[in-house]
């Protein structure tokens, strides 16, 4: 009897040690989709300071627009966005295809879609100093037929 209740409780210990490894792994993909997140609201809110403040300083935008290929630093957004010239408008945020890679590089797929256009977003993280912070983005932008 002793055997079989040793036997349970250390299956009940290995269950919750596992658990904890399990709710452990989450912690990574939550800390990286809210950064993706507080990218897209920070946009729909016009807030140059918190669209700043997910980049790492050698960032780069790139987005395919109708007019051609474009590619700019994330502080060319940030005045943007200052000048009230983009976002401002609320757009349903999606975050799809995330994936972790070595544990310090991610990627992330956020798709912002209102009545009448649709951006791609793909974003390409690093975990430095233990934040994580958008190194790239790769955008493209939809008209959508009204």
């Amino acid at each position: 009897m002793k055997k079989i209740i040793f036997a349970l409780l250390m299956m009940l210990e290995i269950c919750f040690l596992s658990s904890l490894l399990i709710a452990g792994n989450d912690e990574p993909q939550k800390a990286i989709e809210k950064v993706a997140h507080e990218f897209a609201e920070s946009i729909n809110q016009q807030d140059a300071v918190r669209f700043a403040a997910v980049f790492n300083s050698e960032a780069k935008f790139f987005v395919l627009t109708p007019q051609g290929f474009q590619t700019n630093p994330p502080e060319k957004w940030v005045e943007a966005l200052k000048a009230k010239k983009i976002g401002g408008r609320e757009r349903e945020i999606k975050l799809t295809g995330t994936d972790l890679t070595a544990g310090n590089v991610a990627s992330v797929k956020v798709e912002t879609v209102d009545t009448a256009i649709s951006f791609i977003f793909y974003l390409t993280l690093v975990k430095l100093e233990e934040n994580w912070r958008i190194v790239s983005v790769t955008a493209g932008v939809e008209q959508l037929k009204q």
